[in-house]
């Protein structure tokens, strides 16, 4: 079922999904139907006043909340020479691409997009989307 070309897409914008430290989160996902298709999605990851971040992930996976097995299918951004910095006050928003990936799929199917990161003494939000299209 469906149509070369194809195109599907969720977004979270308005209300920021909330992020614990060094727990794997869905920001949101889509389902994909039988077929052959690139994905590819953005995570903005916004920090409280006082946060401080070591590091922040994302990734496109079929598995719900779960840092994948190959890494190499992750974004990963660390900061500072000590692994730590205050990235800034009062809801400062820094982004990250997750690049196309191949999914061919036999059955339908609900491809996520997710988020980690390592951060101390404040809070953390991601919003986002997720976007594939369908090759064949």
């Amino acid at each position: 079922a469906g149509s070369v070309g194809e195109y599907i897409t969720a977004s979270v914008t308005g209300s920021p999904v909330s992020i614990s430290t060094t727990t794997a989160t869905n920001l949101t996902s889509i389902s994909l139907t039988a077929g052959d298709w690139d994905v590819w999605g953005n995570l903005s990851f916004t920090s409280a006043t006082n946060t401080v971040v070591k590091s922040v992930n994302a990734w496109i996976s079929s598995t719900s909340a779960s840092f994948p097995a190959n890494p190499s299918t992750a974004v990963r951004q660390d900061y500072g020479s000590t692994g730590t910095v205050n990235i800034g006050s009062g809801g400062v928003q820094f982004g990250m691409a997750v690049a196309p990936q191949r999914f061919s799929l036999s059955a339908t199917t609900t491809i996520y997009i997710s988020g980690f990161a390592i951060f101390t003494t404040d809070t953390l939000t991601m919003t986002g989307f997720i976007s594939a299209r369908r090759i064949r």
